[in-house]
């Protein structure tokens, strides 16, 4: 960003916390319902959030103010070469699989994401609806420990959630999205047995003002006015620290300036101060990686466009360092669309993040902060998304779904050969919506558990149930 145009920011306003767990549901819009204002409130707006004056930081993006405030809500939504992997003459080697493996999901609901810690028992299941499903994965077949709702209702059409952040064993964050539910929900994942044991945060009444000249993703001049945080795609937190990034989708699905939010938790307070804000250097990201003392944000562009980066934060200073920037094109002629988290190999040296629309894996050099190359995953799909990276328990392969064609593909990230996991259902039987990766019971390989949706009628376990859980060793 040019130095000229560093400006003062002022963080007039954080908005206030809906604490659930705490005897309150969540407030929407402009209710006059009691919530916890932010540190030095000396206002309160007709929304209901109390504002300040007396926070200043520097920033050097082109923001001149962010402010509490009432918006329209905006409607949710979700090279250098070209390496050609080596292909085996056939799939990873079959072995043991086991479809239907667990099977006790929601009623006519999709699973939104999936987490488990490599080493522990426990997996995470988000239904699309706001359940959380605990499974007990240390036996042959995954157990249901608890199942219950985050949020005191059932979410509806259009309201969403984003990835699963699982911090360490007992902390777990999770985006969330929609009109009157922009915020970010913190919780014990392996304790929680009810919303009243989770902490919901809003932030859907904080807007941006920035300066003329500032454009959409359509170009249009959307300076100073205020406009609306939207879509809160990713979230973490670092030490007191809460980061969340926010494609900031308006109305008519255009993106305005994407951008990363650096919060500080005041854990006695149950509230958010606020601390800095980041101008993304590509619109809409999609996805919040952390590895050691960075940030990594994955700013996919606008559908269609180029553009795309990988934004570079230092967590302690929350300043951008670096921009990993994509080509305009790849050598097939493709746009590049990176989309979702980067997943980072154990020595920092490598990472690999998804596509939004293609059959693709892109890998970064972490060291030098550039692109390197692009992997293209076998599919006979033509409606491609590739998403849901994890890594091997030994750190060597980079397994990846891709949900046009219900494959999970394994990159060996040395060899730089592709296979797919034989042994889950083929697309005409379902979707890969997300997956975990385990060390194998014996220690020897990984262990895959795949969650597949739109299960057609005819080959579910239970009728009324359109997703099932498959489990697949590979030694």
């Amino acid at each position: 960003m040019d130095s000229e145009h560093a400006r003062s920011l002022f963080l007039i306003g954080i908005v206030g916390v809906g604490m659930l767990g705490c005897g309150q549901r969540p407030h929407h819009g402009a209710q006059s319902a009691t919530r916890t204002a932010a540190a030095g409130a000396t206002a309160t707006l007709s929304s209901g959030v109390s504002t300040s004056e007396n926070n200043q930081l520097t920033s050097t993006d082109e923001l001149t103010s962010l402010q509490a405030g009432s918006a329209s809500p905006a409607s949710t939504q979700r090279v250098n070469s070209l390496s050609t992997p080596r292909r085996g003459t056939s799939s990873a080697p079959k072995v043991p699989a086991v479809r239907d493996a667990f099977v006790d999901f929601g009623a006519n609901t999709t699973v939104s994401d999936v987490a488990a810690e490599p080493e522990a028992e426990l997996m995470y299941v988000v239904e699309a609806n706001g359940v959380l499903r605990v499974l007990d994965t240390s036996g042959e077949l995954p157990l249901l420990v608890r199942a219950f709702s985050l949020f005191p209702e059932q979410l509806g059409a259009g309201r969403g959630l984003g990835a699963l952040e699982l911090v360490q064993p007992d902390l777990a964050l999770l985006p969330t999205q929609g009109a009157g539910f922009e915020g970010v929900a913190i919780f014990d994942p392996s304790t929680a047995r009810s919303s009243d044991d989770v902490t919901w945060f809003d932030v859907g009444a904080l807007s941006a003002t920035w300066p003329a000249g500032a454009r959409n993703s359509q170009g249009v001049d959307v300076g100073e006015r205020p406009l609306l945080l939207t879509d809160v795609t990713g979230v973490t937190l670092v030490g007191d620290t809460v980061f969340l990034c926010a494609a900031n989708t308006d109305a008519e699905g255009d993106h305005n300036p994407g951008v990363v939010l650096a919060l500080r938790l005041d854990r006695q307070q149950q509230r958010l101060e606020p601390r800095a804000l980041i101008r993304t250097t590509a619109f809409n990201p999609t996805g919040l990686t952390r590895f050691g003392s960075l940030l990594f944000v994955t700013n996919t562009g606008s559908f269609g466009q180029t553009g795309a980066s990988i934004d570079v934060i230092d967590v302690q200073s929350a300043k951008r360092l670096s921009s990993i920037t994509f080509p305009e094109l790849l050598a097939d002629g493709r746009v590049p669309d990176p989309f979702g988290p980067v997943v980072v190999e154990p020595s920092g040296r490598s990472g690999y993040v998804g596509s939004l629309q293609q059959a693709r894996l892109y890998a970064l050099d972490l060291q030098a902060l550039t692109f390197r190359e692009d992997f293209t995953l076998p599919s006979d799909s033509t409606r491609n998304s590739t998403r849901g990276l994890a890594l091997s328990s030994d750190g060597t392969k980079v397994f990846a779904a891709n949900a046009g064609d219900s494959a999970v593909n394994v990159l060996d990230v040395e060899q730089k050969q592709v296979t797919q996991v034989s042994g889950l259902r083929p697309a005409s039987e379902g979707q890969v919506e997300a997956f975990v990766v385990k060390p194998a019971p014996d220690g020897k390989g990984d262990t895959v558990l795949a969650v597949v949706g739109d299960v057609p009628v005819q080959d579910r376990a239970k009728p009324e149930v359109s997703a099932t859980l498959d489990r697949v060793t590979l030694q």
